[in-house]
């Protein structure tokens, strides 16, 4: 499983570097697009939708997605989009603390329905449209600070927690997570911060910058466990089968679908304010 992961990774990685880079909007959009959809498809399984609600929420996210891009949004729409998540990622981090209560309650079928379209595109919609935004104003460098971040943050807790976990985390939600991992990740995310802003050429108070990073990483394993606890109530291990050691597109996603909208907003009112 490892050995696939390294694999993937090292093939996935440059590839995705060159496209954020040198590609033109226009390409890069179309790839989004494509990831937005493999995810929503993903989801639509996780969640175990009918086929028609399955294809309406395909529809749903399609839809949005081309009629945000096709409008020329402004940044300030994109800010807005990505700030009026926060408060429904804040929501759903509930599930996290109370997870046990969530297993306990028999909610209605149109109730458990209504959610899972929502939580959907609050998955999906917000983590697309904040690295739409990082891309269409020019700062690839700070998408790619952004994504090696989570990736450095997520191998210091896996190894972390391999080599010195001994607190559990979340034992009912994720029983392999710890608190050392947890550290570890927050650590190594904070370093990696520090080290990146000669590159970056941030300029913002050092002490605010480090403040967010570390705070992007705590926010970045909430999603995770979000994602957990989700998979956990559906009964699946994975949220699909398309990347080799890394279950699906989801599983890989999970901890930026909730660090993205957070970054963007948190990076602008740093930097400017509320924009």
């Amino acid at each position: 499983m490892l050995k696939q992961r390294i694999l993937s990774a090292v093939i996935a990685v440059p590839l995705l570097c060159v496209l954020i880079v040198w590609s033109p909007v226009s390409l890069f959009s179309a790839v989004l697009l494509g990831l937005a959809l493999w995810a929503a498809w993903e989801w639509t399984h996780l969640v175990r939708f009918e086929t028609l609600q399955r294809w309406g929420f395909l529809g749903l996210v399609l839809a949005a997605l081309l009629a945000l891009y096709l409008s020329a949004p402004r940044p300030q729409l994109l800010f807005w989009i990505c700030a009026g998540a926060l408060f429904c990622w804040l929501a759903g981090f509930g599930l996290v603390f109370a997870f046990s209560w969530f297993q306990q309650r028999a909610f209605s079928r149109l109730v458990r329905q209504l959610s899972c379209f929502i939580v959907g595109l609050v998955l999906i919609l917000p983590f697309v449209v904040g690295i739409y935004s990082l891309k269409s104003a020019g700062r690839e460098d700070m998408l790619l600070f952004l994504l090696f971040l989570i990736w450095i943050a997520d191998s210091a807790a896996y190894f972390g927690g391999r080599s010195l976990g001994r607190h559990r985390l979340a034992p009912v939600v994720s029983p392999g997570k710890t608190w050392e991992g947890f550290v570890c990740s927050a650590l190594a995310g904070g370093v990696f911060g520090m080290l990146a802003m000669g590159w970056l050429h941030v300029s913002i108070a050092v002490a605010g910058w480090v403040a967010l990073v570390v705070f992007i990483v705590v926010v970045s394993a909430l999603g995770d466990l979000f994602e957990s606890g989700i998979k956990r109530l559906m009964g699946v291990k994975d949220s699909g089968r398309g990347l080799p050691g890394h279950g699906g597109i989801l599983d890989r996603i999970d901890s930026l679908t909730a660090a993205v909208p957070f970054f963007v907003v948190g990076y602008s009112v740093l930097l400017n304010g509320v924009a």
